[in-house]
């Protein structure tokens, strides 16, 4: 990564611990994605890859924030999406 590419067979080592691979078997449980704008860990492309792998019922929000999101935001948007998941599971 570092020199700029990638070995094509490091990925198919990868592929049996990819999150990617397994985002989906998490339904039907809701799933919920913070992620940062600025991330220069998780790239967007990979944040949207593993959101699009999931199924419904999921959220993504984007915070304008690199990987270390703000905790005070993320806190509050986390308790309120249990809050909205956790009534609807009631009903």
């Amino acid at each position: 990564r570092a020199q700029g590419t990638v070995n094509p067979d490091d990925f198919k080592k990868l592929e049996d611990v990819d999150p990617v691979n397994f985002a989906a078997h998490i339904a039907p449980r809701p799933l919920l994605f913070i992620n940062g704008k600025q991330d220069n860990i998780i790239p967007e492309a990979a944040a949207k890859a593993l959101f699009d792998a999931a199924k419904e019922p999921k959220q993504q929000i984007w915070l304008n924030a690199g990987h270390f999101l703000p905790p005070t935001e993320t806190g509050r948007l986390t308790i309120e999406w249990f809050d909205e998941k956790l009534k609807n599971a009631a009903t």
